[in-house]
């Protein structure tokens, strides 16, 4: 059966974060109340993906340089997805974004 409405696609620069070393923390939290705090909070810590990609948007109202603020994040177990439309300043808003995650896990301490 076809679709009514053929899916609609944009070009965007993407990024797939995994964080290493995730499985073998859930394994330890099981019996190790440390390691059940560590990835309670690092949890907590990932679930802000999508704030990051808010932040960058606010930044792209207040510059205001003509791009539509459309930057993207997700997260699903220990995979971020952060994406930006595909422009010349793609790549810096994705990079920042992955800083982001980076600066938000190693401030508590993980990995």
């Amino acid at each position: 059966m076809a679709r009514e409405h053929p899916a609609q696609y944009e070009d965007r620069v993407v990024a797939l974060v995994d964080v290493l070393g995730w499985s073998e923390l859930m394994k330890r939290s099981l019996f190790d109340p440390t390691a059940l705090s560590t990835a309670s909070e690092a949890a907590e810590r990932m679930s802000m993906a999508g704030g990051w990609a808010e932040e960058v948007n606010e930044i792209q109202k207040v510059m205001d340089i003509g791009l539509v603020p459309d930057a993207r994040g997700t997260n699903f177990s220990d995979t971020f997805v952060f994406s930006f439309p595909a422009n010349e300043f793609a790549e810096v808003h994705v990079v920042g974004m992955v800083g982001g995650l980076c600066r938000g896990l190693l401030e508590y301490g993980h990995y």
